[in-house]
């Protein structure tokens, strides 16, 4: 899986993790750096009861456009599919040999805005879509898989809740190329999010009018 493909580092749960290294300390959280060669439970000891997996992750940057416009033809020059799908589950899996974790969003696709030629869906077939980091049972160990860069505040997705998803194919896997977002009457963010050093784009509060016709619109 290439690393670029993360926009942003999610773990999906009843529970918020963001852990940062001093409230790791205090309560016992054993943190180890990703390693791809090694299996997750493989490095995991009989005592452990919750451990951070830490991985610095470089997405893809957007730079700084400021206008909706500008950042919606980047982020579909860089997708080779944009749908709308009606999710019905969210859960995390080991990933990358066993050595990460992703968060899978599994829907039905309602709507193609756009496609490449080379890779197609269609409306109506199941998509699986796999975002890097998460958090998982491993045995009877908590482990969390994230960039210690980013604060996330999670909250889950609504069962039934239809995705706005600009998506990427690596090696048969579908990942974001920028993050999901629910579609309503305007469009938001199933999770809040911070990111250090990557502003919040604009394309949160837009009518699905208004983001499909600009895509229409995108050679």
């Amino acid at each position: 899986m290439a690393a670029m493909a993360a926009l942003i580092v999610v773990s999906v749960g009843l529970l918020r993790t963001a852990l940062m290294a001093a409230d790791a300390a205090q309560i016992g959280v054993r943190t180890l750096s990703w390693d791809p060669d090694q299996r997750i439970v493989d490095r995991l000891m009989s005592e452990d009861r919750s451990v951070v997996i830490s991985r610095r992750l470089e997405p893809e940057p957007i730079g700084s456009p400021q206008d909706w416009h500008e950042v919606l033809r980047e982020v579909v020059s860089r997708s080779d599919i944009v749908v709308m799908i009606e999710e019905r589950a969210v859960d995390c899996v080991l990933s990358e040999g066993g050595s990460w974790i992703d968060t899978r969003i599994r829907g039905t696709v309602g709507k193609v805005l756009r496609q490449a030629q080379a890779r197609k869906v269609a409306t109506g077939s199941d998509l699986e879509v796999h975002m890097s980091g998460g958090e998982l049972m491993v045995g009877k160990v908590r482990v969390v898989a994230r960039d210690p860069s980013a604060a996330v505040e999670i909250n889950q997705v609504p069962t039934g809740g239809v995705l706005l998803l600009f998506l990427r194919d690596y090696s048969n896997t579908w990942y974001p190329m920028h993050p999901p977002l629910i579609v309503n009457s305007v469009t938001k963010y199933p999770w809040r999010y911070e990111v250090a050093n990557q502003p919040i784009n604009p394309l949160e509060n837009m009518s699905i009018e208004d983001i499909g016709n600009e895509i229409a619109r995108i050679k």
